[in-house]
């Protein structure tokens, strides 16, 4: 239960608040069938100020942990190989910034319960988050979603721990299309960076974009990272990490 609280079925209020589109979104999510082991490719860029460098690699990710392998060549051509965090598919509690020492040690973004009363007289009160004010903008056109509802997330708490700022969520299958989130990353000192996520009909990531902006030697410096995946394939077999 997810914080569904009447019978157990979403209500079909009209219109429906963000609350319940944000719930129903993380019902659709976790209803897919995750795989234990995908196989992919991963096409990294990395744009620092005027350099820029792109890696292609092949990368197994176990998703019960997300510790993925990467297999790849520099742009010098040497080989390459990695092990970190990845997140290929992303159930919504996954929806941290990739490499947060949160993220790695399996802390969820989201909750998974609510902070409603146990009787709750009407429908519009069914639905609250503990951790985010959400409000709904409309409708706006995302990829494969066509006019996906909007939510903008606030975050009620640590803005690290609840990163989400924004989703865009199917209006037929209510899954979540795009998403925006913040995490931090280094330039010189640690600042925050902004992600944009973008995801297939079936669930895995398509895309990611992280942009920040900080100081490096007294001078503004741009940090941008692209991840491009593509190709996924569900593995039967564990791969060796």
């Amino acid at each position: 239960m997810i914080g569904l609280i009447f019978s157990g079925v979403l209500a079909t209020a009209s219109p429906i608040s963000p609350y319940a589109l944000y719930f129903r979104s993380l019902q659709a999510m976790r209803a897919i069938v995750v795989p234990k082991y995908i196989r992919y490719v991963d096409s990294e860029t990395l744009q620092h100020k005027w350099k820029r460098k792109r890696i292609v690699s092949i990368v197994y990710e176990r998703t019960l942990d997300h510790i993925a392998r990467y297999i790849g060549t520099n742009p010098n051509g040497t080989p390459t190989t990695d092990i970190r965090v990845a997140h290929a598919f992303l159930p919504p509690d996954l929806f941290i910034g990739r490499g947060n020492a949160a993220q790695q040690k399996g802390q969820a973004s989201f909750e998974i319960g609510t902070d409603a009363p146990p009787h709750i007289p009407t429908i519009d009160t069914i639905y609250t988050s503990r951790r985010y004010t959400i409000a709904l903008v409309g409708t706006e056109p995302r990829s494969w979603c066509g006019d996906a509802f909007h939510l903008t997330l606030t975050p009620k708490g640590d803005p690290l721990r609840d990163n989400l700022r924004d989703l865009w969520i199917d209006r037929t299958t209510f899954r979540i299309c795009e998403a925006k989130a913040v995490r931090k990353v280094r330039i010189g000192s640690p600042v925050d960076a902004l992600m944009t996520i973008r995801l297939r009909r079936d669930g895995y990531v398509s895309s990611y974009l992280t942009t920040a902006t900080g100081r490096m030697f007294g001078f503004p410096y741009t940090l941008s990272e692209t991840d491009h995946m593509t190709r996924p394939t569900a593995l039967s077999v564990s791969p060796t990490f």
